[in-house]
């Protein structure tokens, strides 16, 4: 069994499949914090404090949306998974193995732009 967590009422409703295109739900936030967010408020486990809920319902990370430097903005994106898909699994939800599979190989294929984004924000590389 995973991690459990506390999800508000509703919260999976938009959610997309495992591998799908990102919906903006918010799940996999309010799940647990990315290795930036882990970062920046020192947290290890519970919702990010950056999560932000947008007028039309939807939620978009508040460390992409606030920085004004367009070096850090990219780098943020980066390192958070930005356009890669849905990677939140809740409930015995299925894995998407291929979604893994190009996962991995974007990770190896961007080794070197993500450890440049991790030294940006000033996280130790790993």
């Amino acid at each position: 069994m995973g991690t459990l967590c506390r999800m508000p009422k509703g919260a999976l409703d938009n959610k997309p499949p495992h591998g799908s295109p990102c919906t903006r739900c918010g799940a996999c936030c309010m799940a647990t914090p990315c290795p930036l967010s882990q970062h920046l408020f020192k947290i290890q486990s519970g919702p990010c404090p950056a999560l932000m809920k947008e007028a039309d319902g939807t939620y978009t990370c508040g460390v992409v949306k606030e920085v004004e430097d367009d070096e850090l903005r990219h780098a943020a994106l980066l390192l958070i998974g930005s356009g890669l898909g849905c990677d939140a699994r809740f409930n015995g939800e299925w894995t998407n193995t291929e979604f893994h599979r190009k996962c991995d190989r974007w990770d190896r294929d961007h080794h070197e732009q993500i450890k440049a984004a991790r030294q940006l924000w000033g996280m130790k590389d790993g």
